[in-house]
Parts: C-alpha cells; sequence; structure tokens
C-alpha cells in the first residue's frame, strides 16, 4: 500500500492515484520553487512549494528565473508525472 503525506494529511492508494492521475495529459507543471527570493546563506530556505511534489515522488528540478528586489536569486520548479524523471528533465 501506498501512502504519501500531503499537509499533514495521510493519502491512501485510491487518493494517491487521483494525485497521479492529474498529470493525464500533461508534460510537466511550472511552478514557483520557494515564496520569494533566495534566502540568507544560514538557511536553506522555506519547503513549503516542493514538499507536495516529495510526498507525491515526482520528479521536480528548480531552475533560475531572474532576480528578485534584493537582488537575490528566483526559481521555478519544473515538476513532472510519477516515473516521468527523464521527460521532466528534457524539459
Amino acid at each position: 500500500m501506498r501512502f504519501a503525506v500531503i499537509d499533514g494529511e495521510f493519502l491512501a492508494d485510491a487518493d494517491f492515484a487521483q494525485r497521479v492521475e492529474d498529470f493525464d495529459g500533461l508534460d510537466a507543471l511550472s511552478v514557483p520553487s520557494a515564496p520569494g527570493e533566495a534566502p540568507d546563506i544560514a538557511i536553506t530556505g522555506d519547503p513549503i512549494f516542493n514538499r507536495v511534489w516529495s510526498a507525491l515522488g515526482g520528479p521536480a528540478i528548480t531552475i533560475p528565473a531572474g532576480v528578485g528586489h534584493a537582488g537575490l536569486p528566483l526559481g521555478v520548479q519544473i515538476v513532472g508525472p510519477y516515473l516521468e524523471d527523464r521527460t521532466t528533465l528534457q524539459m
């Protein structure tokens, strides 16, 4: 049985399968990687926008996408369907 934890809630097989099926017809999603600019070098940043992809087990990669008001980098995530790592990296 496969379980995923999303926002503190366990998803059983049927719910997990529905999340995976939500990608039907899509090659990838482009979503923010963080709620703002890169953090101070002393911390790693807020994982709020990437933990759902980790919980679902799908491939996700963050790439630079410009700079914010303070001159620090912004990122965007390319997220692919479950088991489609190669396709996601080719985006």
